[in-house]
Parts: structure tokens; C-alpha cells; sequence
């Protein structure tokens, strides 16, 4: 990934987006937020890496870095360079995994979203089920004066909703949990712990603004005359 050739090298947080019961392990998502060292402005990059992607780049061939000339040169053999569990293994099996620690194939990542303009420090992620039957996957992304930009993954690519001003003033933000039993996201500062619903239907007034909004977690309800939750409920702000 790079932005004008100035690759995202700093992993600022990472959050796991767990698959649905019943689903495959190997399917887990780690959602990532890079930034660049070099870069001058504010800028961030999100990416998604598949965990069945990881152990398949795992169960592969390494690479060692050769002391006296600094080129990385391929390990023959060694399946067992990129497993857990080798506290049995042999001093000499320990030291080939000590010297053979990258990788020969990298991990490629999924969806991404490039902001020119944010630098975000903390995610976290939520999947959902529309009322048009589609799954999307909803991010919180904490920006560097506090405001948490809600965003969903499209398939024309990544929307942002709405921009949430959790704090009167800006305070610095410590952690952010996101409790998707309850609809909540609470943000935690030195001041305390805030609580944030994670959709707020309510902000739009018309069908319009309702639908035009593209929120997965609302939709308008034509008998009540007002967007309503997945459920038909009412968020507060």
C-alpha cells in the first residue's frame, strides 16, 4: 500500500472481526490502520486481512537475511518454521525459526480505504444484516481531535455516514469497545466512559434523508412516518 509512493508502514491499532456462529474459524477478519512515517500530512490507511490468507502464508516457505551481505536468501524444508507449540522442539529446530522469521509470499490484503485527509488512531468493527438481506460491515474510526467517523464497507467502495462529536471538548481518547448486543460503543477518556449508540436513526428527519443516509442499521418506517432501527426502534442521540 502506498499513498504517492510513501508506503503505510506504522500499524496504529487492529481490531477482529470474528465470523457469524457457525461459520469457519479460517474466515476471522483483522481489520488494520496504517500510517506512514514519512508522510507530511494527515493520512491513514484501513486494510482487511483474511486469517485463512495468514495461515496459508504461514504454512509456506521463509526466507532467512544473510549477515555479511544483507540479502534474504530462501530456507529449503522446515514446515515447522511457521508454527505454534514447538517448546519440544530440538536447540537446532529453535534457531532455524530464530533466523528464518520472514515469510517467502506476503499477506495481500482485502478491502481497503485510503483517507488523504484523517489520520485515525482506533477502530472498531461491526457487522450487520440490512433490511435488504445483505451483510456490511460498519467502522468506528477515531480521528486525531476525537470526532469517530462512521463508515460501511459498500460495494462501490467506503461511504462515510456520519461524523459523531462524542466530547463538548476534545479529549484525548484511550479506548474505544463496542458492545453489538446492546448497540452501543462506549469511548473511554480520562474524564470517564461515554456512551454512543451505534445508530442514531433519529438525526434523519425525512424518508429521504432516511434512505439517501445508506445506514444499514436504518430504515424508514412508513407507518410511523419516521426512520426506525433494524428492529423498528427508535435510537436516542
Amino acid at each position: 500500500m502506498s499513498s504517492k509512493e510513501l508506503p503505510f508502514n506504522i500499524l496504529e491499532d487492529m481490531f477482529t472481526l470474528r465470523p457469524p456462529e457457525g461459520a469457519n474459524t479460517p474466515e476471522t477478519l483483522f481489520y488494520g490502520i496504517f500510517t506512514s512515517q514519512w508522510s507530511r500530512q494527515a493520512e491513514s490507511a484501513v486494510c482487511t486481512f483474511r486469517l485463512q490468507d495468514i495461515q496459508n502464508v504461514f504454512a509456506g516457505s521463509f526466507k532467512t537475511l544473510e549477515k555479511e551481505t544483507y540479502q534474504q536468501k530462501h530456507s529449503p524444508g522446515g514446515n515447522y518454521l511457521g508454527k505454534c507449540g514447538l517448546s519440544n522442539s530440538s536447540d537446532w529446530e529453535l534457531l532455524r525459526v530464530k533466523t528464518n522469521y520472514l515469510t517467502s509470499q506476503s499477506v495481500t490484503p482485502g478491502k481497503q480505504i485510503v483517507s488523504l485527509e484523517q489520520k485515525y488512531s482506533r477502530l472498531v468493527v461491526m457487522r450487520t444484516q440490512a433490511a435488504n438481506g445483505k451483510h456490511y460491515d460498519i467502522l468506528f474510526l477515531l480521528t486525531e481531535s476525537g470526532l469517530i467517523h462512521k463508515v460501511v464497507s459498500l460495494d462501490e467502495g467506503p461511504r462515510l455516514i456520519e461524523e459523531i462529536q462524542v466530547f463538548k471538548q476534545p479529549q484525548l481518547v484511550k479506548s474505544m469497545i463496542l458492545s453489538s448486543s446492546k448497540g452501543v460503543l462506549y469511548v473511554g477518556s480520562s474524564e470517564g466512559v461515554t456512551a454512543v449508540p451505534v445508530a442514531r436513526c433519529l438525526i434523519y428527519r425525512s424518508c429521504s434523508q432516511c434512505i439517501l443516509a445508506r445506514d444499514p442499521l436504518c430504515g424508514w418506517s412508513p407507518t410511523r412516518r419516521t426512520c426506525t432501527g433494524p428492529d423498528g426502534s427508535n435510537e436516542d442521540l
